[in-house]
């Protein structure tokens, strides 16, 4: 099981410090070279790593160290951006699609609709450091939030529910009343 002590290998160089996160692994030739194994057994230990996020892979650059994971603390912020800035990251969301529907079932049961409800249903993908990390949907009220598809919904909306509309989250992650 040599791939297990290559992937043990390169885990104590980075919990050592001696890789930094976004740095760039040796190409798989060189790399295979200096653990004195074939290519394949090298990409079984970099399987590995990936799978535990230690590294990522980027098309046609290579393998790199993966940064710390985003810690989520709700008692600080609710908010993606500001919790990623706040870590020293770079965050992004792309708006993929935003429409009126008619509730689904899943979205029924989450907002406690009746049945023929409509629904805004908001499909973004957040980014950290340009890599892409999560795919979110969001279901809607447009009686509590009319013309929210007229806003910008590449922003935070919990910013946009909290300035245009008067309304908070709060730590338990339900709405509040509107704040006057």
């Amino acid at each position: 099981m040599q791939y297990v002590k290559i992937k043990d290998a390169i885990v104590e160089q980075i919990d050592a410090g001696m890789l930094a996160p976004r740095q760039k692994l040796p190409a798989e030739r060189k790399l295979a070279e200096t653990f004195d194994t074939t290519r394949v057994t090298l990409r079984e230990a970099l399987s590995l790593l990936e799978s535990e996020g230690r590294i990522y892979r980027e098309d046609r650059r290579g393998w790199f160290i993966s940064p710390e994971p985003l810690h989520y603390d709700p008692t600080k912020t609710l908010n993606f951006t500001n919790m990623a800035l706040e870590q020293g990251r770079k965050p992004k969301t792309e708006l993929i699609s935003a429409k009126n529907i008619l509730a689904n079932k899943q979205a029924a049961n989450l907002l406690s609709l009746k049945p023929f409800s409509e629904v805004y249903q908001v499909n973004r993908v957040r980014y950290l450091d340009d890599r892409p990390v999560v795919y979110v949907t969001n279901y809607i009220r447009p009686d509590i939030f009319p013309k929210l598809l007229g806003y910008d919904l590449s922003q935070s909306l919990t910013d946009i529910y909290r300035e245009h509309y008067g309304w908070s989250i709060s730590l338990s992650v339900t709405a509040s009343a509107p704040v006057r």
